[in-house]
């Protein structure tokens, strides 16, 4: 489903059409969208999907046009439009794949005022060029799950996983919801299981009933404790029960800094970490849904040049920092100066995934992924041996638009990355395929 970047007043559902300028590109469940534009004003907007699916051929440099009709079959209106991300942005320099799908967005311009549309056609154009193989990009420890714009996961357990797609920073239950069964490979869609629990009593105990506050809320349940996490109006981080009862305070005083996201861990403890825009230094706290905080405040802590991994129990992150023109990785304490050097390295920055924190019985592991030779790459940090190895290439092809995550599997043996953007999808790395850290 289509996230947009804009206030949605109404959508009628029309048909969509079926006039192409190219055979292979099917427009699909076209939707007349009412909304407001960047400036307040009312626009209309026909949204939908482009499916390459009869085609062995990519296509690039793909516009889209529109013709509105009324019950008449009159001509009462036209538009232009792109191909768009998950939030609604336009994509330049797309290549749809075959056998994959993108949304659009084109906006309408009605001839006359007060005229009512029943129905839109929508024709793409598009360059045709050679497909690419991403299956060659992948190594054998490497397993691709899907194409979409992964922006969050859920571990179920070291088997099975829940992901969801969409507009990064959205709250989750505007985000599209799949299972993933490890052994079977078997994919289905399925409603978030705590999507239930977002009642209109629990938007008021919280406080949260103006829906541009819980779109903005990053309202989300601890995937292995009972208790949720959000931030309100203001950006105060609380914690509550499922109900919204016995709200905890976390974090206050920071309005004027952007939440990106909380990084989860057992046992209800989180690390959640702030940036305004590609490029900047991160801040972040670690803290337990009980409302306890395990660093210091936001505004003591040192910033990170990535979004900082963290150990499982809340107490160290792993951060990037430039010293007297040195980029090195430290293990640091999160609550108090002390810090431990890991190695000396460039940081890719805040937009790829952040480190993982392995504890095994046999020693304690960081899986980071940065660019060598601007080849993404997974490495491990051996803690025991003090060591770095490069483990793998990696299929992530991420620009100043795009992010990734990284969550790792309950046994610690399975590393999922996700990104957003044109070249997003969902990835699976098996961590035993490797003869170090292990």
């Amino acid at each position: 489903m289509l996230r947009l970047m804009i206030v949605c007043l109404s959508c009628l559902l029309i048909f969509a059409g079926a006039a192409l300028a190219q055979d292979d590109l099917l427009p699909e469940d076209t939707t007349l969208v009412e909304s407001v534009d960047a400036f307040g004003l009312p626009a209309l907007l026909a949204v939908g999907r482009l499916s390459n699916q009869n085609s062995d051929l990519a296509y690039t440099n793909i516009t889209l046009f529109a013709e509105v009709l009324d019950d008449a079959g009159t001509l009462i209106g036209e538009g232009f439009g792109y191909l768009v991300n998950a939030c609604g942005a336009a994509l330049a320099d797309f290549v749809l794949q075959p056998g994959t799908a993108q949304p659009f967005a084109v906006t309408l311009e009605l001839y006359e005022e007060g005229t009512t549309p029943a129905s839109v056609e929508v024709i793409a154009e598009g360059s045709p060029i050679a497909p690419t193989d991403s299956e060659a990009l992948l190594s054998e420890s490497v397993s691709q799950i899907t194409t979409g714009e992964v922006v969050t996961l859920e571990w179920i357990d070291a088997g099975t996983l829940r992901y969801g797609i969409g507009c990064a920073n959205r709250v989750f239950t505007m985000l599209d919801w799949y299972s993933y069964d490890l052994s079977t490979t078997h994919t289905q869609p399925i409603a978030h299981p705590n999507a239930q629990n977002i009642t209109d009593a629990l938007l008021r105990q919280l406080q949260l009933t103006d829906p541009a506050d819980y779109a903005h809320s990053f309202l989300t349940y601890s995937p292995t404790a009972r208790r949720l996490v959000y931030q309100t109006d203001l950006n105060v981080v609380f914690s509550a029960e499922p109900d919204g009862s016995f709200r905890r305070l976390i974090a206050e005083d920071i309005s004027r800094y952007s939440l990106q996201g909380f990084i989860w861990q057992p046992n209800g403890v989180f690390l959640a970490y702030y940036f305004g825009s590609y490029g900047e230094p991160v801040l972040y706290f670690t803290a337990n849904v009980d409302g306890q905080r395990l660093s210091d405040t936001l505004f003591e802590v040192l910033p990170s040049l990535i979004v900082p991994g963290v150990r499982p129990d809340g107490r160290e992150v792993v951060i990037a920092v430039t010293v007297d023109g040195t980029t090195s990785y430290y293990l640091k304490d999160a609550l108090f100066d002390s810090s431990e050097l890991l190695f000396e390295g460039a940081a890719p920055g805040n937009n790829w995934p952040a480190p993982v924190y392995a504890e095994r019985e046999n020693g304690s592991f960081i899986y980071l992924v940065r660019p060598l030779d601007d080849q993404p790459t997974l490495q491990c940090f051996d803690l025991q041996t003090r060591t770095l190895h490069d483990l793998t290439p990696l299929p992530l092809n991420l620009t100043s638009e795009s992010r990734a995550w990284s969550w790792l599997a309950p046994d610690t043996f399975t590393l999922a990355l996700g990104a957003n953007g044109p070249q997003g999808g969902l990835w699976l790395v098996d961590l035993r395929a490797f003869d170090v850290c292990q």
